[in-house]
């Protein structure tokens, strides 16, 4: 087991890249061979086969490289996007209009279950299609954590609030004195 996945992105896409970030300034690969992919989808309630792990790191690469075109306001790679479409245009469905509180929503529905690649990019395209949401990379000075800030004010700036956020607060009041 080379180390604990963290489990702070609030989107399954964003915690499927963060496999390959991490607090460290030289972060390990966490789904270094099929024994680890298994271990975390177990860990994210997931079903899958160990032959998918090839093609769960291509798409950890492409999602990666969506992920931080968001963060830092660059476009996002055509070539990334082409690939996230041709995940989803397996996931067959519907949309299908329900009412959550009060409004009206036209979610996609979709018909079967969606492989494990499937989930990931599905959530990947929920969190481009979000008008008020934002993709950022953690602010700790070690951390290349994604995170996914739906804040009201789109102000979350750290993984975790205990962890790098603390950690910048104390070196903020050591340096103005306060």
């Amino acid at each position: 087991m080379q180390g604990e996945f963290v489990l702070l992105g609030d989107a399954l896409w964003l915690d499927f890249i963060n496999t390959r970030c991490s607090r460290e300034a030289d972060p390990p690969d966490l789904l270094a061979d099929a024994r680890e992919w298994t271990r975390w989808c177990g860990l994210m309630q997931l079903t899958t086969d160990p032959a998918s792990h090839p093609a769960a790191l291509t798409l950890r690469d492409q999602l990666t490289s969506i992920a931080t075109a968001l963060a830092t306001g660059a476009p996002v790679p055509s070539q990334s996007l082409r690939a996230l479409n041709l995940r989803l245009q397996d996931v067959s469905g519907r949309q299908q209009l329900v009412r959550v509180a009060g409004r009206w929503e036209l979610p996609f529905v979709p018909a079967n279950q969606p492989g494990t690649l499937d989930r990931i990019a599905l959530s990947a395209a929920e969190t481009l299609a979000l008008p008020q949401a934002e993709v950022r990379i953690c602010a700790g000075p070690t951390c290349s954590l994604f995170l996914l800030d739906q804040s009201p004010q789109l102000t979350r700036r750290w993984c975790s609030p205990t962890h790098c956020g603390r950690g910048m607060r104390v070196e903020r009041r050591r340096r103005t004195g306060r």
